[in-house]
């Protein structure tokens, strides 16, 4: 099953987005069948069709705060409040299907304008279906630069014997936000793995020397006559 390929796979990762979930209503009212071990239960939004679908984990010592106040009917993208550096970051998780008419985009902008509009920083990541290596679709090009945004995933995602795309994207208000992005092997669908790391102000440990006496090679004959 996909979600123990998953769980296998999870713990190398603080904050995992999922397009393409598939989950029917059996499913999402039996957590335990979803939950990842040392993740709080996934935040998630569904098709009644059982298609489609995304959702968010993410792990248990965060922060998750669902933020349902900002979802668009029509558009496949739920997400979260977690803190990064004692700051709050929303996280998304968008999917677009490849058959979803231009109105689409207007959805998306519609999305973005309320996270925009709570004044917090903020991210997604998703499966748009748009090549940014080949002509990436003008209305979303036009998004991002509406609202300042940066697509950082320059590497294909999707490999076939006839095709490369980038369809996979992490979009950034601030570059200075990531310390890394790469792309990783699939491992459970046919899409790599993009992901980022975080620029995160960990607190200094102190080191000191400390003197160790090992009793057992006592000398006591030479300790006691100095």
């Amino acid at each position: 099953r996909n979600i123990d390929l998953l769980s296998a796979e999870s713990n190398q990762y603080d904050v995992i987005t999922l397009s393409e979930t598939w989950l029917f209503n059996e499913t999402v009212d039996n957590l335990t069948k979803l939950q990842l071990p040392n993740f709080h239960p996934p935040v998630q939004l569904d098709r009644d069709d059982g298609y489609g679908g995304v959702a968010i984990y993410v792990k248990s010592n965060l922060v998750c705060k669902p933020r349902p106040d900002l979802l668009v009917d029509g558009l496949e993208a739920v997400w979260v409040e977690t803190k990064v550096n004692r700051q709050s970051l929303l996280i998304g998780s968008i999917y677009r299907s490849p058959d979803r008419p231009v109105s689409y985009w207007d959805l998306l902008s519609e999305g973005l304008r309320k996270v925009n509009n709570t004044g917090l920083k903020f991210m997604f990541l998703g499966d748009i279906n748009t090549d940014w290596l080949n002509l990436p679709s003008k209305h979303y090009l036009d998004i991002l630069q509406v609202f300042q945004l940066h697509q950082l995933v320059t590497a294909p995602t999707r490999i076939t014997s006839t095709s490369s795309t980038c369809v996979d994207h992490i979009v950034v208000q601030s570059r200075q936000l990531i310390k890394l992005v790469d792309v990783s092997p699939p491992f459970c669908s046919d899409h790599s793995v993009p992901f980022a790391v975080i620029h995160s102000h960990q607190s200094t440990r102190h080191s000191f020397k400390r003197q160790i006496f090992n009793y057992n090679k006592l000398d006591k004959e030479k300790f006691y006559n100095m």
